[in-house]
């Protein structure tokens, strides 16, 4: 049991050390909201910076993969004090790691797609670009709300059950999801600006949370997913 809560552990450090490569790596490329809103520019960005975007949605993929046994392994330590919250962490957790997972592998895919395409009709790669964005914006939107939801009830359990994890990572987790969650119902709205201003702080709170956790459930030497 000691060597399964070892993995989890390393399961969730990797998660979280993949998310800032995939965040580091689309920053180095420019690909930025304002960019990508205009497809002549988007297109051009993804010819000019395909490799770094590549690096970028290749840590993505893999992260939302290494994430799944973290998340069922953070489930099973809630399960005996908060079951339904770890029902719900589990699930939501893991319906979110796969949205995420569709737009980084959508965008690894479908890069190299559209450019080969700008190379032969570049209006044609112009204009697919709005319904290919359309649909990854939908997964990135599940993604973001699941994990959002995930990320805010594990916090709150770890916070309620008091054992194990410390406060402090319940409350960094809390914070995660009600930043993910305004990012993604603030979308297109009014209120878009927190929207905007909460984007990053929620990825760098979700990167402080999987790698804290994962330290914390690395080093323990309780044997907490015995049935």
């Amino acid at each position: 049991m000691k060597s399964l809560n070892k993995y989890v552990g390393i399961a969730g450090i990797l998660t979280g050390v993949a998310l800032l490569l995939e965040l580091v790596f689309f920053m180095a490329s420019g690909f930025t909201t304002t960019k990508i809103a205009d497809p002549t520019q988007a297109i051009t960005l993804i010819q000019d910076k395909v490799v770094l975007l590549r690096i970028a949605t290749f840590f993505g993929f893999s992260g939302a993969i290494i994430s799944i046994p973290y998340i069922a392994g953070l489930a099973a330590k809630l399960r005996a004090k908060a079951p339904a919250r770890a029902t719900a962490v589990l699930y939501f957790g893991i319906v979110g790691s796969v949205g995420h997972g569709l737009v980084a592998l959508s965008y690894y895919l479908g890069f190299p797609l559209l450019i080969t395409l700008s190379i032969h009709h570049l209006a044609q790669a112009i204009n697919s670009w709005g319904g290919f964005l359309a649909i990854t914006a939908g997964f990135q939107g599940l993604g973001n709300l699941l994990l959002g939801l995930m990320l805010g009830l594990a916090g709150l359990s770890i916070i309620k059950i008091k054992e194990d994890l410390p406060q402090g990572v319940g409350w960094v987790g809390v914070a995660a999801g009600i930043t993910a969650i305004l990012g993604v119902i603030t979308t297109a709205t009014p209120l878009k600006a927190i929207g905007y201003a909460t984007y990053i702080p929620s990825i760098f709170l979700a990167i402080l949370f999987n790698i804290w956790v994962g330290r914390r459930l690395l080093i323990s030497d309780q044997s907490w997913l015995s049935s």
